[in-house]
């Protein structure tokens, strides 16, 4: 008869321990939704307010009311004030025939694949801090109607 309750204690045992494996968190740091954009249609212009450098060019890879996702040929530090001009295909224009420039202050919050790409480009992600209303709600529409779905009849 000890022998039955030996497994049925070591059953109890196993449920109250701890998993052996936990299922990994995702740790999804937006606060809005983004909208995937084609590189290739957009251009950025990124200046540090503290430094007297020509602008460092490149690549709108997502945007957000909140901020948005650049690749650089520069690499910049975070916690950088920067202002930040970009263009997006279809972005601000009905017809998307235009390509309105934005305009907003932000803040560098970090660079990606530093390590895997030391040479860069780098993206790297802008929080706004200050951008105008007409800039926000050209966003906001953009976003909302599905991000890239509507850029040269191309899905992201």
């Amino acid at each position: 008869m000890a022998a039955l309750t030996a497994p049925r204690r070591t059953f109890r045992m196993m449920q109250k321990s701890k998993p052996l494996f936990k299922a990994p968190q995702i740790d999804d740091r937006r606060r809005s939704q983004r909208a995937p954009t084609l590189p290739a249609y957009t251009a950025v212009a990124v200046r540090v307010l503290t430094q007297r450098q020509e602008p460092v060019e490149g690549h709108v890879l997502n945007v957000s009311e909140t901020g948005l996702a650049v690749e650089l040929d520069e690499r910049l530090m975070p916690g950088a004030a920067v202002t930040v001009e970009f263009c997006v295909s279809g972005m601000g224009d009905p017809d998307g025939q235009e390509w309105p420039t934005h305009r907003a202050t932000a803040e560098v919050v970090r660079n990606d694949d530093v390590e895997d790409f030391p040479g860069g480009p780098y993206p790297t992600a802008l929080n706004f801090v200050h951008i105008g209303p007409a800039e926000r709600a050209n966003i906001a529409t953009f976003v909302a109607a599905g991000a890239g779905k509507h850029q040269h009849g191309v899905k992201p």
